[in-house]
């Protein structure tokens, strides 16, 4: 329903086709409409195909968005294209755009509130990298060794997805459970400030106290609220461990599904190899060896920790 008249110029379009049936956006909208420039729905709006289909038989073909909102847009007409157009991809630039577009909308999500319309592209994003890793094993290896970021938590989605299909899962539904919350399992990071020093093993009282409040906060989210239950459990208690000495929860290794102790390993591999202000880089080596040594089955699972160094290792020929 149109809720304002703005004068407006250097607007982008925006193609009807981009918005699906009972989806959001997050950015303003703006119709074409007489010669004027009407703003038609707000960020958050909630859309229904028959109003598309109303708007298309008036004559209308497109929105236009602002300027200063087209980086998402742009995002998130890349994560469309994943699947309205998968054959004019090869399946190795394919991952590459899963993982850019990941981290692209993990930025927003960290620069903005956390949406339902985010949450809608996440998935679509967690059943791409399932669908073609499942299919296209032999570019695991090479997705886990193209070039890190900096921050860790852009690497859970790829990390998380390959341990477990290393680790022999195949049922599409778990997989797209694990590789969703390997992509969310920070969103509540975004309100809690976090030491660089603090490595996911050690933390003081009172960010043990804000991170508990971080993932129960996180876990309730509306944005999240049509997520799988095991999905959740990941973005609550990635950080749990085997001993009972994680959080929030203080869960044991009887009490922590599978999923989260997949996304657990990956969490702290993907944290130890990432740099931060206070460190290099750790090597591969260095980190397999280290988790061996330190934490497999004291404070993390075997089964995933194999899954990993299966996924890192070279693929026989």
């Amino acid at each position: 329903m149109k809720t304002a008249v703005k004068a407006f110029k250097g607007l982008d379009k925006f193609p009807f086709k981009l918005i699906s049936d009972n989806s959001t956006t997050d950015f303003d909208l703006y119709l074409k409409t007489n010669n004027k420039i009407v703003l038609y729905s707000h960020t958050g709006y909630n859309w229904r195909q028959k109003e598309i289909t109303d708007l298309r038989r008036q004559g209308h073909s497109n929105f236009y968005t602002k300027e200063s909102d087209q980086w998402i847009v742009n995002t998130y007409s890349s994560i469309y294209d994943l699947t309205a157009f998968p054959e004019k991809l090869t399946q190795p630039r394919k991952l590459t755009k899963i993982v850019e577009n990941s981290k692209k909308l993990l930025r927003f999500i960290y620069s903005n509130q956390i949406t339902a319309a985010c949450m809608d592209r996440a998935k679509v994003l967690a059943n791409e990298i399932v669908h073609t890793l499942g299919e296209h094993p032999e570019y695991i290896h090479r997705i886990l060794n193209s070039t890190q970021t900096d921050i860790q938590f852009y690497e859970g989605i790829r990390v998380s997805t390959a341990i477990a299909i290393r680790m022999g899962i195949s049922q599409q539904a778990s997989l797209e459970h694990i590789a969703l919350g390997g992509l969310c399992h920070q969103i509540g990071h975004r309100n809690v400030f976090l030491n660089p020093k603090n490595r996911p093993l050690t933390s003081n009282r009172t960010q043990r106290s804000s991170m508990a409040k971080h993932y129960f906060n996180s876990h309730q989210t509306k944005a999240i609220a049509k997520f799988s239950y095991i999905t959740k459990q990941i973005i609550r208690h990635h950080r749990e461990r085997l001993d009972g000495s994680g959080y929030p929860d203080s869960l044991d290794k009887n009490s922590i599904l599978p999923e989260v102790k997949i996304v657990s390993v990956a969490t702290i591999y993907s944290e130890l190899t990432a740099k931060t202000l206070e460190r290099k880089r750790n090597s591969t080596f260095q980190t397999l060896k280290w988790m061996s040594t330190n934490l497999v089955n004291k404070k993390i699972a075997k089964e995933p920790y194999d899954g990993l160094v299966k996924a890192l290792s070279l693929p026989r020929k």
